[in-house]
């Protein structure tokens, strides 16, 4: 897990190689410079620290469509990254996992909270939003997202690896919160991500 902007968080996102941290296009801009906190529970502090030196939005991202982004840090950061699914990982109904340090409350209100939360559920379809190619739609847990949460992963359980790996970046959601919110399919830019980043 990876905060951008630490104690000032903007958003939530993952760390997938040394120098890397994917999370939601509408999350960042070309020339952001934030400071990026890794491995902690607690977004203000402990963990490892690095500064973002370059932002790739997807080359078709139109917030909903491709809302996926690539941050690369200014030095390596050893530790476990998240394993990213491919379309075999993906199915309906599967047991899904959300994380992020998104607002607790329904209207978004602040203050967001300094430790990381998670909500259990499934994958609920394909058909939440009017997004091109169709997001991740998790619901039917025990929680959703909110502000805060954008950009941080949807991890499900793979029927082929038999491991939890990130199927999805935090992209919509309802608001005031509701049953469902949708993720932007990593297994439909796996590709894209290869190609910048090796992973």
């Amino acid at each position: 897990m990876a905060s951008l902007g630490g104690a000032d968080h903007r958003c939530t996102s993952t760390i997938i190689a040394p120098r890397w941290v994917l999370t939601a296009a509408h999350c960042v801009s070309p020339g952001d410079r934030s400071l990026v906190r890794i491995g902690s529970l607690d977004r203000t502090q402990g963990g490892l620290t690095a500064w973002a030196v370059n932002v790739i939005q997807h080359p078709s991202y139109s917030w909903p469509n491709n809302d996926i982004a690539l941050v690369q840090l200014d030095r390596d950061v050893r530790t476990t990254y998240s394993p990213l699914a491919s379309a075999g990982d993906i199915a309906q109904n599967q047991a899904a996992e959300v994380y992020g340090w998104g607002s607790e409350r329904t209207d978004w209100g602040g203050p967001l909270p300094t430790r990381l939360k998670y909500a259990r559920g499934y994958l609920i379809g394909t058909n939440c939003t009017p997004a091109n190619p169709a997001v991740l739609c998790f619901g039917a847990g025990d929680g959703t997202t909110a502000g805060g949460d954008s950009g941080g992963p949807l991890m499900v359980w793979s029927p082929q690896g038999g491991r939890w790996v990130q199927a999805g970046v935090s992209s919509v959601g309802p608001k005031p919160s509701g049953s469902w919110s949708g993720y932007t399919n990593i297994a439909n830019h796996r590709a894209w991500i290869g190609q910048i980043t090796g992973v």
